[in-house]
This record gives structure tokens, sequence and C-alpha cells, in this order.
């Protein structure tokens, strides 16, 4: 155990934490970039502002991303630390400086590359948020990023290395680096097949990433639809009545498909309603993240089991400053017709376990329904019920179609 505890702690870093704890940390690390990116622009005098985490200037929006949120960084950098001082059997308190140290270059350096892209956009400039250049720019950051880790390691242990007094760079330097039979945990030849092995097996995985990436497989599933399938609601379901095509508020909704349909409904009380019906998705994506991210606040959620017969929703009280309050309504169904809506917690376990279970499959293919109301006038209870039943009616009739409409013989999942 002793001798294995390293290898362990480096591999804990690509666990990810239960009870959705990532996508806290996401979120978090968004809020930070585009607060700070924000001031600096204040600062460089462009003419901007923030919702949520976008970015919105005169000609475009820019949306803080994950991967510009400093996520996939601190990540790789942590991984990366842990890796290089317990290969340098530092002490304790190195790793308690070392660790937080590189976690702050590394939210500096997202700041850096938000504020120089949207610096750059303003001035229609080269876009670096996305494409090669924004991969590129990456990977230079990560490599300054080691490059201060080594930095920080030798400036810590300059007065002594390997218990010896030293001032030269240059011992300093081949002590830090020196391959001692202590340190060879393996035969040098079965070292070098190895290493060939992992980095085959690492060019592999960053030439699939890529791929499926360029194709827009990586957070969308395959469907299992029939060619030209259609999706349509009726003019008058109850009181509601539709208000002709199109697709209102379609900036409002958050939507993760390819493909987004969306229906405005309005009752005799003027209320109007948006039903939007998102597909598809590979396995089940949480889009309160996306809510949040785009600068809304869950005041209320609530998952709702009316019976025994009816399938669960999500309902959730929204408030934005932009917009004023809202109610938002969710399920979320696979191609053999299950409803996904299970508690937050065991979601959270049951995903990173990518069990099958209640679930259907952690990663199949999912239809997304949503029913959105954006009115600062607070709903009676008549009125709420009503919203419901519009829901569960629209759940209903979408979940029929799109289940008459499943080619048994085509494989829909990933």
């Amino acid at each position: 155990m002793r001798s294995m505890s390293p290898a362990m702690i480096v591999i804990l870093t690509i666990i990810p934490p239960p009870l959705g704890l990532d996508s806290k940390l996401t979120l978090f690390l968004q809020e930070i970039a585009t607060t700070a990116s924000s001031r600096i622009l204040d600062m460089l005098r462009v003419v901007h502002t923030t919702n949520g985490n976008v970015i919105e200037l005169p000609q475009e929006a820019l949306l803080v991303e994950e991967a510009c949120s400093g996520v996939n960084s601190v990540m790789v950098v942590l991984a990366i630390t842990l890796f290089y001082l317990l290969w340098c059997r530092r002490s304790l308190w190195c790793f308690l400086i070392c660790i937080p140290a590189m976690l702050g270059c590394v939210v500096m350096g997202n700041v850096f590359r938000i504020t120089l892209g949207a610096w750059l956009r303003f001035h229609n400039g080269p876009d670096l948020l996305t494409g090669w250049k924004h991969e590129t720019l990456g990977l230079i950051l990560v490599a300054i990023y080691i490059g201060f880790l080594i930095s920080l390691e030798h400036l810590l242990y300059w007065p002594q290395v390997g218990g010896k007094k030293t001032g030269s760079a240059d011992e300093l330097f081949v002590s830090a680096w020196d391959f001692t039979p202590a340190r060879r945990l393996i035969p040098s030849g079965w070292g070098w097949v190895a290493g060939i092995l992992f980095g085959i097996m690492g060019i592999t995985g960053v030439a699939r990433g890529h791929i499926l990436q360029r194709d827009k497989l990586l957070y969308t599933g395959q469907t299992a639809l029939r060619e030209g399938a259609v999706f349509d609601l009726p003019e008058q379901i109850g009181t509601w009545k539709r208000t002709g095509q199109g697709n209102p508020n379609v900036k409002l909704f958050e939507t993760t498909g390819l493909s987004s349909m969306l229906w405005e409904f309005k009752s005799p009380s003027h209320r109007t309603v948006g039903i939007s019906f998102d597909y598809p998705i590979w396995g089940y994506h949480d889009v309160t993240v996306c809510y949040v991210g785009n600068g809304w606040k869950i005041t209320r959620r609530e998952r709702i089991t009316k019976d025994e017969n009816t399938p669960p929703w999500l309902e959730m009280a929204l408030r934005k400053d932009a917009e004023g309050g809202g109610l938002l309504w969710v399920s979320t169904i696979n191609e053999r017709g299950q409803w996904m809506e299970v508690a937050q917690v065991k979601r959270s376990f049951v995903d990173r376990l990518r069990t099958l279970g209640d679930l259907g499959g952690a990663q199949e293919t999912s239809y997304r329904i949503q029913a959105l109301m954006i009115d600062d006038i607070p709903l009676s209870a008549e009125e709420h019920e009503s919203v419901s039943l519009l829901f569960q009616e629209c759940r209903a009739l979408l979940a029929q179609q799109l289940l008459g409409q499943i080619d048994p013989n085509k494989e829909g999942t990933p």
C-alpha cells in the first residue's frame, strides 16, 4: 500500500466526485473567470455586459464554457502536480504550497485566455475561443503551467537537494531529474515497451476525441428515429391555444440536442407558456446546469411524483435579473419509453457508476421535454395546476409520437 499510494492518489484525480460536486466546481470557476475577465475588459474599455456566464459584446455573445472556465486545465495540472511532487518525493509542506499556487496559476491563465479572446473579437480580430486556435492556446498555457511548477519546486528546494547543500543550478537540475535505481520500479526494457504502448494509447484517445467532437457526437446521441420523423402539437389543449408557428423565445430555452422544436401556448388569462422538445441527447443531461450557467438562479427545485401511473417530472422556480421570474417543468425519456427523472442523489451516484438499473442505461440516447413560463406575476393554485396539466399533456403526446417513430432495426445508443 505504501508503494502504490502515490499512483492511487494520482488516479483519484480522474474519478468524478459524487453528488454533482464537479458541476458545482464548474459553475464556481465559470463565475470567477467571467467576473474577473469582465473587470479587466472594463479597464481595456471593451463595451460589454455579463449575463450569467455569458460575455455579451455588441456584435456577439461569448459563452464561457467548461473548457474556458478552467475545469479541464485544473484537473490536468492537478494530476501533473501530484505526479511530479510524488515522483520527486517531496514533503507534505511542499504539496500545501505548490497545489494552491498551481490552481491559482490556472485560474489566472484562463482569465487571460477569456479576456484576450473577448478583446480580439471586440476589435474584429481572430477568434481564440473556438476551434484549433482555442485548443492550441490551451496547450501553450498548460506548458507554461508545467514550467511554473518546476520553477516553484526548484525555488522551494534551492538550499538543499538530496541532503546536500548546493547553490548550483546545474547540480539542482541534475538531482531533480536523476533516474536512480531506487526510482526505477520496472526494468528499463519493459519500461520502454510500456511507455511506447502508453503513448500509442494516448495518441489514439486524442484522435478519437477529435473525431467525436468534430462529428458532434461527444455530447449528443445517435437517434433511432426513422428518417423524416415529425413532431407536432394540436392547436388547442384544454383552455390553452397555440399562438402560431416559429420558435418563440428560443433564446430563453437551454437546449443541448441537435434538434429543438418549440411551440407557444396562451391561456384565456393571457399567460404564455413555451413547450420545447430537444433531441437527441447523449445520456441524461441536467439542464439546470445550463440555466444556472446562463444567469438563472434556481430558487426552488422539486421532483414531482403524482401517482404510480404518472411519470415523475422536475419542477423549478427560476429568477434572472434581465428576464424576471419563471417556472420550468422538465421530463426526459429514452428510446425504450423509460422516464429518466430520478432522485438527484440517486442520479449523481448511479451516473458515476455507469450502471443500468432504473435509469435504463446512463449513456442511452434521450429526449427532453420542457415547459417554460416567464412571468413576474405569481400564479394562483388553479393557474399552476393548469400549466402543469398542459405540460403533462404535451409530454404524453410527444412521447407517443416519439415511440411510434422509433425504428427497431436502427441502433440509437452510442
